[in-house]
């Protein structure tokens, strides 16, 4: 089951999203968070995330993590009060993520960018980023009335250009079956 659709902000924007609310953690309100990179190590004392739920939105300042993927925040302080964030998007501001190698980048980066085939065909634009649990999936407007999601892996993924043009090699079918319009 894919997990809720990531509608990521424009590169210039200076939150990105880092992981999903999954559940609450314990009696006191700490909140266990799905990483959408599981080997990330962002979630530490001190730093500031905002949770997004479709309508409401907030900024919390870390107060204690319990592992990597489990946090508590002053503000919230029962698990009635942290269930209510289950499924809400996390996201953490740009300055207090680690920096980046020369050969990095944040998915939030790639959203606009162009998609191409390996044989240089136009598929469409990155509107998305998402994760089922398994593999990240990235949305593609393929058309005005038509998107595709699809797994954002290699053998897929083929490079990102130096202008952030993405090339991808999809399985004959893939496209087809994965309509999400």
């Amino acid at each position: 089951m894919a997990a809720s659709l990531l509608h990521q902000p424009p590169a210039e924007a200076p939150w990105i999203p880092i992981a999903v609310v999954s559940r609450p953690f314990g009696v006191n309100g700490a909140l266990r968070c799905r990483l959408l990179n599981p080997e990330s190590q962002s979630l530490r004392e001190g730093v500031r995330i905002r949770l997004r739920q479709p309508t409401l939105c907030k900024t919390f300042s870390i107060q204690s993590v319990c592992s990597k993927c489990c946090v508590s925040v002053r503000e919230i302080q029962s698990r009635e009060q942290a269930a209510s964030w289950r499924g809400a998007d996390v996201f953490m501001h740009r300055c207090e993520l680690p920096a980046l190698s020369s050969h990095e980048l944040y998915l939030a980066d790639l959203v606009n960018k162009d998609v191409y085939t390996c044989r240089g065909d136009r598929l469409g634009h990155i509107i998305a980023f998402s994760h089922n649990g398994a593999q990240p999936l990235v949305c593609i407007q393929i058309s005005p009335s038509k998107k595709v999601q699809i797994p954002f892996i290699k053998p897929i993924l083929r490079e990102t250009t130096p202008q952030g043009d993405v090339i991808l090699d999809p399985p004959a079918g893939l496209l087809e079956t994965c309509d999400w319009s």
